[in-house]
This record gives structure tokens, C-alpha cells and sequence, in this order.
């Protein structure tokens, strides 16, 4: 499935005045597709409704258990295509004071490959 690549900034990349491409299930278009969908919130696509993660609903509710919240990312993770498993998952770091969310993990690809993700959510 090519898709648009996404630049730094998650932007369109642009070069030479055309859209670049992601190469089909390649690990920067899995990588690319990890991104998306841990920044997708639940609800937010008017198409399906039941698509995204929970941010409003239990992310950002005080008091949610943290096995919720990582279960919730988990599943968001294995379910992503291009991804065989799971390797690592470190526990998420939420910084109450700047409102970020970090999470970190290791995943195998389809392509037997190992992905490292340390991302700034949302």
C-alpha cells in the first residue's frame, strides 16, 4: 500500500515540485504508518468512528489505569499493517507539565526487520 511520504514536520514531502512516495512495505512506510495511527485519535476520522486511540476518552482522563492506556496502545501497534509483533514496550512517560506523551518500542516487520520507535505524542 504506497502512500504519500511525510516529512519531518508531517508535511507532504515535495521534491522537485512532486509528491514523493512511500516504497510499497518498505520499513519507512511501516514506520510512516506506526506514526499515523498512534498520532489518530479515536473518532476523529468521519468515516469510521471506531477508528484511533482513545485520547479524550481514557488517555487524557485522570485516573485511568495505566494497563488501559498501554493496552490501548498495543493493540494500536500490533494492528498497524506491516507489522508481524511486538518486540519491546517500554512503559509510557507522561509529562504532566508539558502535556506530552512519550512512547518507545521495538517492532518486527514483515520484512524481518527490527523498527526502534521513540515518538512525542500527540
Amino acid at each position: 500500500m504506497t502512500q504519500l511520504k511525510m516529512d519531518d514536520n508531517d508535511d507532504v514531502a515535495i521534491e522537485n515540485n512532486r509528491f514523493v512516495w512511500t516504497v510499497n512495505n518498505s520499513d519507512e512506510e511501516i514506520r510512516q504508518r506506526l506514526i499515523q495511527n498512534l498520532k489518530f485519535f479515536l473518532g476523529e476520522w468521519f468515516l469510521d468512528k471506531n477508528e484511533g486511540l482513545p485520547y479524550f476518552q481514557a488517555v487524557f482522563v485522570k485516573g485511568t489505569p495505566p494497563e488501559i492506556i498501554e493496552a490501548a496502545f498495543k493493540d494500536r501497534i500490533i494492528g498497524t499493517n506491516g507489522v508481524n509483533d511486538l518486540q519491546r514496550f517500554d512503559p509510557l512517560d507522561l509529562n504532566s507539565a508539558t502535556r506530552k506523551l512519550t512512547v518507545d518500542f521495538d517492532v518486527r516487520t514483515i520484512n524481518g526487520n527490527t523498527l526502534t520507535i521513540n515518538e512525542v505524542l500527540p
